[in-house]
């Protein structure tokens, strides 16, 4: 999971005027194509930017999502894990390594990331979420993972993801009718369109009835009906 760039907002170094006007707009320019959706150029410009700014923790963080963004995860992780070392206490900065390790496929690395975020903020409800997640990727106990997702749903009830990856460690443990429960809930959130896809291959997997004649939009528009939420699976 990578979290949205910022709008930069560098220290300008002591620079002539000149100087600091041609820096404010390739700031501006950095900004403008990231939103736009242009991530190639968006971290070229950055890359410039950090010609004169090395060390700055915004514009590290805004690269290394552009890069990731872009197609470079390997890149985008360079300068994610010089984040991680400038701003070691910084559980934002740890998230992004982690879900840039990820892109990479190196899940290990990442609930490393995770783990060192959750122990900078004990109440973090994206790492714990993370944390479950990459656990179950890794086909680690999903009961472990279970922990992890409940925590996560008890700070924060509302939050989908944490409800979508408990339903499917829960699956993993064969207590399918909590795990079909655990899905309504799921799906009372309005989950990401790309987590519909998630809830009904593991329905699929649980041989939820009539699961087999529904797809994803028919999930999403209410076929398989949600109750109530409530705190607790």
């Amino acid at each position: 999971m990578l979290i949205k760039c910022e709008n930069l907002k560098l220290p300008i170094p002591k620079l002539s005027p000149e100087e600091a006007q041609i820096l404010e707009r390739m700031r501006r320019s950095a900004d403008e194509k990231f939103h736009a959706g242009k991530f190639e150029e968006s971290a070229a410009t950055m890359r410039m930017l950090a010609l004169f700014i090395p060390n700055d923790p915004t514009l590290l963080a805004n690269l290394g999502v552009a890069l990731v963004r872009a197609g470079k995860p390997e890149e985008g992780v360079r300068y994610l894990e010089r984040l991680t070392r400038l701003t070691p206490k910084d559980p934002s900065a740890w998230m992004r390594f982690g879900g840039a390790l990820l892109c990479r496929g190196k899940c290990l690395e990442a609930l490393t990331a995770f783990n060192e975020a959750l122990s900078v903020d004990a109440l973090d409800v994206g790492a714990m979420t993370m944390i479950g997640k990459t656990m179950l990727t890794l086909n680690q106990p999903p009961a472990k993972a279970e922990k992890y997702l409940r925590q996560a749903i008890s700070i924060k009830p509302s939050h989908a993801e944490a409800w979508v990856h408990l339903g499917i460690a829960l699956g993993r443990q064969q207590k399918s009718k909590d795990a079909e429960q655990v899905f309504k809930r799921a799906l009372a959130l309005h989950p990401p369109a790309g987590m519909l896809h998630l809830i009904h291959e593991e329905l699929r997997r649980l041989n939820y009835a009539g699961c087999l004649a529904l797809n994803d939009t028919q999930i999403a528009l209410g076929a398989f009906t949600p109750p109530a939420i409530k705190t607790g699976a």
